[in-house]
């Protein structure tokens, strides 16, 4: 991929690292490291955590091992929190459509049953990416922090164990990005769990052995985390955790956008989403797919049977 004026995107654009154009890698370094006239693709990442002692202290989620299930069971306050669950549904929703809108509204609705614990934490902290209210767009960063640390400790609790709860707190995470470290954290990494997730589950296939209503919720979960996917690795110049020649789950339509279709919604509650965006997205994602392709380091590595044969010695 070239910039302007013909300028590799990838091109270092700092002070020299390496002054010679031409000879071999400098030591420690591969050739897949070195790109067009032998300087790097890859640049040491600065440390950006200072270094803590060997054994975790007692406070280190923020709060006491004691305290830590009332931590993760704690929310805003009421009209915070129904501000949250609005903004979510109408600025975040239409792009990432991966919970049920109808479901969840009316479970947040129903005191005695609320959605689950784990879903309901990562839709609040998505949310306070896009909330209006002055409680949240007065003190955004902390509140999504707060937000973030409490799904994520729930999540790695396995307090859940439904694993599409799972897939879709964690394509939610991709909204979060705490700090600067995008290797083990934020959206390439809660994108690429989230994949994982989804082709364990198989929702990247297509199968007619499937109730309908679960198959619409893996077609509706499985577009949006691939989309994710591969959008993160456009914009980190990373590797995808997915291939097209993997994938023949079908398009999304009507049906698939709520696990019960035809559910009537409140006049007051946001607008339904169709799905028309979100596949317009997918055929973007797999141009994405061919653009990684062609600038792989080893795309033009052929493989037959032959030669798995022999290389098995069979």
């Amino acid at each position: 991929i070239r910039g302007g004026g013909n300028r590799p995107l990838s091109e270092n654009t700092g002070p020299e690292t390496n002054t010679s154009l031409e000879g071999p890698p400098q030591e420690g370094s591969s050739a897949s490291d070195q790109w067009g006239g032998g300087k790097p693709l890859h640049y040491p990442y600065p440390p950006i955590r200072q270094i803590k002692s060997w054994k975790p202290s007692a406070d280190i989620w923020g709060t006491t091992t004691q305290d830590l299930a009332t931590e993760v069971a704690s929310f805003p306050a009421q009209q915070v929190r129904d501000a949250l669950v609005l903004a979510y549904f109408e600025h975040i929703h239409p792009f990432l459509p991966i919970v049920s809108m109808p479901e969840f509204i009316a479970s947040y609705r129903t005191p005695d049953k609320p959605p689950p614990l784990l879903l309901f934490q990562a839709v609040l902290m998505a949310g306070a990416h896009a909330c209006s209210h002055p409680l949240v767009a007065n003190h955004r960063h902390a509140v999504k922090h707060i937000l973030f640390r409490r799904a994520s400790m729930l999540y790695h609790m396995r307090h859940e164990t439904d694993r599409i709860h799972l897939l879709q707190a964690a394509a939610l995470f991709t909204w979060h990005v705490g700090d600067g470290d995008t290797v083990a954290g934020g959206p390439w990494y809660w994108s690429g769990i989230a994949v994982r997730i989804g082709c364990g589950l198989g929702a990247h296939r297509r199968s007619s052995q499937l109730p309908a209503i679960e198959m619409s919720q893996f077609r509706r979960c499985w577009w949006s985390v691939f989309v994710c996917e591969v959008f993160s690795a456009l914009e980190t110049g990373r590797p995808c955790a997915v291939r097209a020649e993997d994938i023949d789950q079908q398009p999304l339509c009507d049906d698939d956008i709520t696990d019960t279709p035809g559910t009537a919604m409140s006049s007051t509650d946001p607008p339904e989403v169709r799905p028309d965006f979100l596949n317009r997205l997918v055929e973007l994602a797999y141009i994405g797919l061919d653009i990684i392709s062609l600038n792989s380091p080893s795309k033009d590595r052929h493989i037959d049977v032959n030669s798995i044969d022999a290389r098995l010695g069979l």
